[in-house]
């Protein structure tokens, strides 16, 4: 995230293909700045951002894939990327459709058009991984796999304020919110219907999109993180609105 030309925070996102769109997908606090419900600045300077520099992994290790994108309209000051109707206050998700081509070199995928076992059931317990750059830890602009475990039934999200997001038991840092969290299982998994299914290779599916840890900044404190469900992303896609944060 970029104030101008000065660098002022570090976050994850993913690409997500909506028909002939790319679009980038991450946390809302990610391109604000602010705390979806208190507003606050997460910055002790105040400073909010106005792009975004996204890296990109490639073909050729000798070629570093940078792009920008404005955050608001020049014309008027709009912000340029969409939330779910129920609110950034609800939903710490935002949408941004990117206004340029990705060069050919690029081999960053959007998301939803990878392979998915969209069957496979998920417990309590069972491991997540983020996929992030947590304090901007990375190689060949790929990122981390940082373990989680599931710390809620799945059964326990409710369409009501608070109850709406995943828990997972993570230790994570600055950088990771936003990234997207995928469950991978090799060799077998339970499929919805209570079959399970036994075979060689993985079977991957992604759950949804981290967007930081619960109340405290102690970083020895219960560590446990919020994560949006990946149906969110869908409905922002299908019915977002613009923005209004100002």
């Amino acid at each position: 995230m970029m104030r101008g030309d000065v660098d002022v925070a570090i976050c994850s996102g993913m690409l997500w293909q909506s028909g002939a769109s790319t679009c980038l997908v991450t946390a809302w606090h990610c391109l604000t700045g602010t705390h979806p419900v208190t507003r606050q600045s997460l910055s002790s300077t105040g400073v909010r951002p106005d792009k975004v520099r996204i890296s990109l992994a490639t073909r050729s290790t000798a070629y570093n894939c940078e792009i920008v994108q404005g955050l608001y309209a020049i014309e008027n000051g709009s912000p340029g990327w969409v939330i779910h109707p129920l609110g950034s206050q609800e939903i710490d998700i935002a949408v941004i459709p990117l206004g340029q081509r990705l060069p050919s070199e690029v081999i960053t995928t959007p998301i939803n058009s990878l392979p998915q076992t969209l069957d496979m059931v998920i417990h309590v317990g069972d491991d997540l991984y983020i996929l992030g750059y947590p304090r901007n830890i990375r190689r060949l602009n790929l990122p981390l796999w940082k373990r989680a475990s599931l710390a809620i039934d799945p059964a326990a999200l409710l369409d009501e304020s608070d109850s709406r997001h995943l828990l997972v038991d993570t230790a994570t840092r600055e950088g990771i919110s936003g990234g997207v969290v995928i469950a991978r299982k090799t060799g077998a998994y339970q499929r919805v219907g209570g079959n399970m299914v036994i075979g060689p290779g993985s079977h991957t599916k992604i759950i949804g999109i981290y967007s930081g840890r619960i109340g405290t900044n102690d970083e020895f404190a219960a560590q446990i993180g919020i994560v949006w469900p990946i149906r969110y992303v869908e409905e922002i896609v299908k019915w977002g609105v613009i923005d209004s944060f100002v």
